[in-house]
This record gives C-alpha cells, sequence and structure tokens, in this order.
C-alpha cells in the first residue's frame, strides 16, 4: 500500500482541507478517518475554510454518502464503504485520528497530515512504525510554503 505523510504543518485540519480541496478538483474521492471531534470540526471547516469552493463531503451515516465523493467516518473506513454499498478502489483515504484507521490496508493510497504540535508528532511517528511493520510503501513529504501537494 502506498502511505503519503505530510509532516510540519501549522495547522493539520486546515491543511487536510487543502489535500482535499486540491485532490477533489482533479477527480479524486476520499473517505476520510477522524474520531469525533475532529469529524465535527473538520465538517464545518469543509464549509467555511475557503469562500469560492464547495466540496461536497458527508458524514456516512447520511442518506446521502453513496452519492457524495468525501465521505467522514468515525468507524472502520474499509466496512463502511462497504455498507453503503461503494467500490473501496474507488477512494483515497485519509487519516486525520490520532490511530492508524483498522483495515487501512484494503485501500490503495493513504495520506496521513502531520502538524508540528509535539503531540500529533508523537502518535504519528507511532503510526509511522505500524505501517513500516506491514511492510507499507511510506513516503514523507515536509511542507514547504503552504503548498498542499504529493
Amino acid at each position: 500500500m502506498h502511505i503519503d505523510f505530510i509532516f510540519d504543518v501549522e495547522n493539520r485540519l486546515i491543511a487536510a482541507c487543502h489535500v482535499i480541496k486540491k485532490y477533489y478538483s482533479i477527480g479524486y474521492k476520499f473517505i476520510i478517518f477522524c474520531d469525533n471531534h475532529n469529524m465535527r470540526l473538520f465538517n464545518r471547516m469543509l464549509w467555511s475554510f475557503d469562500d469560492i469552493s464547495f466540496i461536497p463531503h458527508v458524514f456516512i451515516t447520511d442518506g446521502l454518502a453513496k452519492d457524495t465523493p468525501i465521505i467522514l467516518t468515525n468507524t472502520c473506513p474499509s466496512e463502511s464503504v462497504k455498507i453503503i454499498g461503494l467500490e473501496i478502489e474507488k477512494f483515497w483515504l485519509l487519516n486525520i485520528s490520532d490511530i492508524c484507521p483498522p483495515n487501512y490496508f484494503n485501500f490503495i493510497h493513504l495520506i496521513e497530515i502531520v502538524s508540528r504540535e509535539p503531540d500529533d508528532r508523537f502518535f504519528a511517528r507511532k503510526r509511522w512504525k505500524e505501517y513500516k511493520a506491514g511492510n507499507n510503501n511510506l513516503h514523507s513529504y515536509k511542507l514547504s510554503n503552504d503548498e498542499y501537494h504529493i
């Protein structure tokens, strides 16, 4: 599996919004794995972080999830996709939680975003080690000049 770590960002959720905006604009779909607190915050941020763009997104429990390119979940991402009848191969996974997403290996691509905060860096190192132990293809990118690209 291909895993990209984008590190040294000022704010993890704002960086995640920019990454989603960039890749959504060129046709990618995402499952976003996050805890309850970050899921509510990220939902609000996707609505308000950019005045001129719209990023269609819903919670996994929403009736429109099957027809929406950006889905937020706090449960097992691959199971969530299967439950609503979507093809997992069509989605990238973005993790904005402190743990590795359950069954992350079912996706072809995973993006991790790491802020400069000590706690965030600590948990990112733990995730890196877990991914490395799983023989994944890991890449790291240091963000420069607020460019959100891989």
